[in-house]
């Protein structure tokens, strides 16, 4: 019973050290063996480490938006498009980025590659402030 106390404070502390959060009270928890307390430390580490790479490649694509709308500013389209891409690719759900993609495919005369990013946008978000004047322009782009 003493080394698997022992056990216990061990994973404990290692689960501190790591950034998990569990408590004293868990930790000593009569259905608390010393492996179900590893399996749950390395369960709250692994999602720490999910979480953190999702949040770094959140932080990737709004870098890769940006570099986009620089390169969007100084009408390097092929290159905006690219880093638009990009950022597509590691966070699908920002809406400023299809948008922004469909504004530089019509700079180059992409235009049915513009209705469909603009109308991805539109799936994101469609109570957008511009909602209508993009609908209008997919309209456009479509005939």
């Amino acid at each position: 019973m003493l080394a698997s106390r022992v056990v216990s404070r061990i994973l404990l502390l290692t689960a501190i050290l790591a950034g998990t959060v569990l408590g004293l009270d868990q930790a000593y928890a009569g259905d608390y063996s010393g492996r179900q307390l590893t399996l749950n430390i390395r369960q709250e580490i692994n999602n720490k480490t999910l979480q953190d790479k999702l949040i770094n490649h959140t932080q990737e694509a709004r870098l890769l938006y940006i570099s986009g709308n620089l390169e969007l500013d100084s009408k390097d389209y092929d290159n905006a498009i690219h880093s638009y891409q990009k950022s597509i690719g590691l966070d699908p759900t920002f809406p400023a980025t299809h948008y922004n993609l469909g504004m530089a495919y019509l700079a180059i005369g992409h235009k049915k590659e513009a209705a469909q990013s603009l109308r991805t946008f539109l799936k994101i978000r469609p109570n957008a402030l511009n909602a209508k004047e993009v609908r209008d322009l997919i309209n456009l782009l479509s005939n």
